[in-house]
Order: structure tokens, then C-alpha cells, then sequence
């Protein structure tokens, strides 16, 4: 366990650090290029992916052409429950209310484009990366969660849940002092 714990926590890191080494004055004043800070928020598993564990990063995105807002996300899973199919599909969504009392439906359903990059073999880490239209500080600010579903043919199963808000995991980097 505490071997996946380090994976993730590298991947995590490594994801991290490709953006320090973008933007290395922005990642030393633990801000974006935008003044807002980079979320990391763990996920919990749920009672069918127990022993796995999952981490998520927030970075505000670059505008669409109309100037709009958006957030890239990234997500790194230590695995998914037994059986699963393989290669795995793990389903993405933002839900409003928190973990344990979702709304009724998805505020932003994020499968338009599936990408899991990772082959979901057991001692494997996975990794997703999607885009959501909006901004960063609406997500972060608002009751939204973060949910992880296996595909419909593995029963559509909740495997992970993060609160966006008020999640004692969240970590942002210190605003520039100066």
C-alpha cells in the first residue's frame, strides 16, 4: 500500500513539475499564470475500490476562443476494483452537492474524449486528463465533487469521490509574498 502511495504521490509530482518547468516563475511563486493556485485534492475510494487511491490536480486552463474560462484536470488511480474489464474505462464528472449527497445529476460530464493512458494492470498507475469549461475558482469555490465511474459494462460503479470544496486535502501552493 504505502508503495502505491508513493507512485501517486511521484506521478503527481512529475506532473507538477512539467509545469514548473513551463512556467518556472510562476511555480516558484506557487501561482499560475492567471494569479490562481494549483489544487491538488485526494480522492477517496469508495467501499468497492477499497486499498486503491487516487489524487487529482486543478490548473487553470487556457480560455476557449470566446474568452471563456476553463480548468485542465488531471487524475492519477492506483487501480480499479476486481473484475474490471481491461484496458479499463473510468468515467469522469463533476457533480454539485459533495461526496456522500450528489445531486441528481452531473453539473459536467467530462467523456466527451475517454483517455486513460496507463494499461490497468494490477501495481500500474493510470492516469486521465480532461478539460472543464469553467473556471477554477467556480469549481473550487462551489459544492462540487469530483466522481470516477467504471464504464456501463463494468456497472457503472462510483470508484472515486473528492470534494472540490472544503476538502481538507486541498492544497494551494502560497500566493507570491512580495
Amino acid at each position: 500500500m504505502k508503495v502505491k502511495s508513493w507512485l501517486v504521490v511521484a506521478a503527481a509530482a512529475a506532473a507538477l513539475t512539467d509545469f514548473t518547468a513551463a512556467y518556472p516563475e510562476e511555480a516558484l511563486s506557487g501561482t499560475t499564470l492567471s494569479g490562481t493556485p494549483m489544487v491538488v485534492i485526494r480522492l477517496n475510494a469508495t467501499q468497492s475500490n477499497r486499498g486503491k487511491i487516487a489524487v487529482a490536480t486543478l490548473l487553470p486552463g487556457v480560455p476557449d476562443c470566446c474568452g471563456s474560462p476553463r480548468t485542465e484536470l488531471r487524475v492519477w488511480i492506483s487501480g480499479v476494483p476486481n473484475p474490471t474489464t481491461l484496458p479499463p474505462r473510468v468515467f469522469t464528472y463533476i457533480y454539485p452537492g459533495q461526496c456522500g449527497s450528489l445531486g441528481p445529476q452531473p453539473a459536467y460530464d467530462l467523456n466527451r474524449r475517454r483517455v486513460i493512458l496507463g494499461n490497468g494492470l494490477p501495481g500500474s498507475i493510470m492516469w486521465i486528463s480532461r478539460r472543464v469549461e469553467a473556471p477554477i475558482n467556480g469549481l473550487t469555490s462551489s459544492n462540487y465533487a469530483l466522481v470516477l465511474r467504471t464504464s456501463p459494462a463494468d456497472g457503472n460503479v462510483d470508484i472515486f469521490c473528492g470534494n472540490l470544496k472544503g476538502n481538507p486535502s486541498i492544497e494551494t501552493p502560497p500566493a507570491n509574498p512580495s
